[in-house]
């Protein structure tokens, strides 16, 4: 056999084996994609815990695992203290957080990627965008469309909350219209940049005697709680061709970002636990009820002159600081005979 016609075997060989094995790999009726048969854009499911489902157009909510493919039209649904953490190319990765409900309404590679979040919150890490390429959250009250950025959105009762910790969001209102046994929601023309560090609340309001509603739109500072919460999703890394991954090694990934979120949810508790305490003390308690909610005990402090004051030590010295039925009052330690702690 002649150079030219080992080429043109060799080639028709290449040819078939690759027409074999596009039809081998194609997938099965009834059965679940493998992360090596997911087309190019759609989503990666790289760490689920809990109770996570995963619904597609017409048919029953499945249990969510990692390996499996995030496709347009997919509607994701979290329940308590549960997290899913999907990838999708190498430019984009969101974490729901628990009882949480997203669907993906749009993927087209370098052009459009749009979810919408009805209920919940999700987290967005996103590298910077080509030009062209978009991408976007929809909530019932407002739509924040990004290019490169770490951020977090939120809904609940009627409004949104989107937290920027770097990059910029473009933020609209969206304007309700009534639709019955539907829901329409029509972009206005009013936009508001939230930069790096800031929030963005939208709102429904009623108006003309409550029988109306409108969308406002307000930027506040960014709290050191919605900070540590976008820390959530900081500290996943990108994954280089995640459908390559084995269980295995998305097992290994999925630790090392457990006990990463542990340190993040234990310094939120503290600031929980801190804002409680600056609320509680702004507000004045009106009874020893609302101050154990919230320290978890009662200090009941004798002093010499046979006085008892019960409430809580917020500060340690000498002279203590002590959050009681109507306000704070000041102890001297000199002025203490004994403290006691009822639980």
């Amino acid at each position: 056999m002649t150079t030219g016609n080992n080429h043109k075997f060799i080639t028709s060989i290449y040819i078939l084996l690759s027409f074999i094995l596009l039809f081998s790999c194609k997938e099965k009726s009834g059965k679940d994609v493998k992360t090596s048969d997911a087309p190019a854009g759609n989503g990666i499911i790289i760490m689920s815990i809990g109770d996570v489902k995963t619904r597609k157009p017409g048919k029953e909510p499945v249990p969510a695992k990692m390996q499996d493919i995030v496709n347009e039209g997919d509607i994701i649904e979290t329940g308590k203290n549960s997290n899913l953490v999907a990838q999708f190319n190498d430019n984009i990765i969101i974490r729901i957080e628990s009882e949480s409900t997203l669907s993906v309404q749009s993927i087209q590679i370098g052009k459009k990627f749009e979810v919408s979040l009805e209920q919940g919150l999700v987290l967005s890490k996103i590298k910077k965008l080509v030009k062209d390429e978009n991408y976007s959250i929809r909530t019932p009250t407002a739509v924040a469309a990004i290019r490169g950025t770490e951020f977090s959105t939120s809904y609940n009762l009627k409004e949104s909350v989107i937290a920027v910790h770097e990059g910029k969001v473009a933020v609209k209102p969206i304007k309700k219209d009534a639709v019955i046994d539907e829901k329409i929601y029509k972009e206005t023309k009013n936009e508001i940049i939230v930069e790096s560090n800031k929030v963005a609340v939208a709102k429904e309001v009623a108006v003309k005697d409550g029988k109306e509603e409108k969308i406002e739109i307000s930027v506040k500072p960014i709290s050191k709680k919605e900070s540590l919460v976008i820390e959530k999703v900081s500290i996943i890394s990108f994954i280089e061709k995640p459908e390559k991954l084995d269980e295995k090694e998305l097992t290994i990934i999925t630790k090392e970002i457990q006990k990463k979120d542990e340190k993040i949810t234990n310094t939120l508790k503290i600031e929980e636990k801190t804002e409680r305490i600056n609320i509680l003390i702004q507000k004045k308690p009106q009874t020893l009820v609302e101050i154990k909610e919230v320290f978890e005990r009662i200090d009941e402090i004798t002093l010499f002159n046979g006085r008892v004051i019960n409430g809580a030590i917020i500060s340690r010295g000498n002279v203590m600081s002590v959050l009681t039925i109507g306000g704070v009052i000041s102890v001297k330690q000199d002025e203490i005979k004994g403290i006691r702690v009822l639980k």
